[in-house]
């Protein structure tokens, strides 16, 4: 059994309305100059954006251990490593901040949203208008979590050695790697991997429709 427990103070952090306040883009000189003689409202105010900043406690509890299950591999034991992996903005939970998942947008059937309430913009006239839009962007809950569980054993004297990983977020995305290396000697290894990911569209899940496949040979010369 093993823990964690970090706090992490002051970092950088993504509101959309701050970070990439478009409101505020128009009013820059360049831009305001150019737009207003064309019939354009703009009002005054900032002119620029600005990174928040958010406190973060994050914490893992693990459980590894050894055990042998002769059927599968009568020789070599096996080797289980999980742990639960957590994180709690502790800045958004006391003032009430919206944070969003770093700057991530939303998924539609047609590609992703755009973060601007462009449709609210049919002329010059209405470029004063333009604002982000935070719910354009994919939501950080104040605590995220996810699990995660390896499992390994040896074959052929250690020469051959199969893995599977499985790492599952409650929010509904998950990520399988499997893996088997196979060390001819010990200056040549062949590594064989297989990655599968699927869920929602948020952290592994931005991945979904990309699963990976790795073939390497390595040749040590030392």
């Amino acid at each position: 059994m093993r823990g964690e427990v970090e706090y992490f103070l002051d970092e950088p952090n993504f509101i959309p309305s701050q970070n990439i306040p478009f409101q505020n883009l128009v009013r820059t000189p360049a831009l305001k100059n150019l737009l207003i003689p064309l019939g354009a409202k703009i009002k005054p105010g900032p002119t620029t954006g600005f990174v928040p900043r958010a406190d973060s406690l994050r914490w893992e509890i693990g459980l590894d251990r050894f055990f042998f299950y002769r059927p599968l591999n009568p020789s070599n034991s096996f080797v289980w490593v999980s742990a639960l992996v957590g994180d709690w903005n502790v800045t958004e939970t006391f003032t009430g901040k919206d944070f969003r998942y770093f700057g991530q947008l939303k998924a539609t059937d047609t590609g992703l949203r755009t973060g601007a309430n462009i449709n609210a913009i049919h002329g010059i006239s209405d470029v004063g208008k333009l604002h982000t839009v935070s719910t354009d962007f994919v939501d950080k809950k104040p605590v995220e979590w996810f699990i995660q569980s390896t499992m390994q054993t040896d074959y052929l004297h250690g020469k051959l050695e199969p893995r599977l990983t499985i790492v599952v977020n409650p929010r509904g995305t998950y990520v399988i790697p499997m893996s088997v290396e196979y060390r001819y000697t010990d200056n040549l290894l062949f590594d064989l991997r297989y990655t599968i990911l699927w869920g929602g569209f948020f952290g592994t899940g931005f991945f979904r429709d990309r699963d990976q496949i790795l073939a390497r040979m390595t040749l040590l010369l030392n």
